[in-house]
């Protein structure tokens, strides 16, 4: 809890600075994209029993409606091959990202949709999967890279309610991406 705090006062330093002389404000207007990719922890101790760590990506997509305020549609996966069984997670959402800053880089982002949770049975073989609600929370920065590109740095949390099995299941990712405006 202390890191996240940290990583979040950090983060916050970069939301209210202002660009140096010279420099370019983020160009955030229009249809944008993003995917990003990196590892994901799952946190599903009803589901496997254990914490499961697998590879994740995310592919993002919208219209600034400001500078400010980004509203799109998301879809993200995490993946797990786990003592030959496989483990997914998936999460579709309407989001909505806030950038504090006109001049800086830095956002929040959060979602409501729907989640996907697959795992092997527990009795019998096979596979069990359902669906619910899925939300998620994160937040990120945008470093330029190019006139309408940036390099993205995101932690996300998702959170999947699936009634019938009885468990919310919790994602975090940390990613790397692109992103385009």
């Amino acid at each position: 809890m202390r890191k996240l705090v940290a990583l979040v006062a950090v983060a916050s330093l970069f939301a209210w600075s202002s660009p140096a002389q010279g420099q370019v404000s983020p160009y955030r207007d229009g249809w944008w994209g993003s995917f990003n990719f990196g590892p994901g922890w799952n946190s599903s101790d009803n589901l496997e029993g254990e914490r499961l760590t697998g590879g994740a990506g995310a592919l993002r997509g919208g219209y600034a409606l400001s500078p400010n305020w980004l509203v799109g549609a998301e879809v993200m996966g995490w993946f797990r091959d786990y003592l030959s069984e496989n483990y997914t997670r998936w999460n579709l959402s309407g989001t909505l990202l806030v950038y504090p800053g006109q001049t800086s880089g830095f956002f929040f982002k959060g979602g409501v949709g729907l989640a996907s949770v697959e795992f092997p049975a527990r009795t019998g073989g096979g596979t069990e999967r359902d669906s619910g609600l899925g939300w998620d929370l994160g937040l990120g920065y945008d470093f330029r890279i190019g006139r309408t590109i940036f390099l993205t740095v995101a932690a996300d949390w998702y959170f999947q309610d699936v009634p019938s099995l009885d468990t919310t299941n919790q994602l975090a990712l940390l990613t790397l991406g692109l992103t385009w405006f």
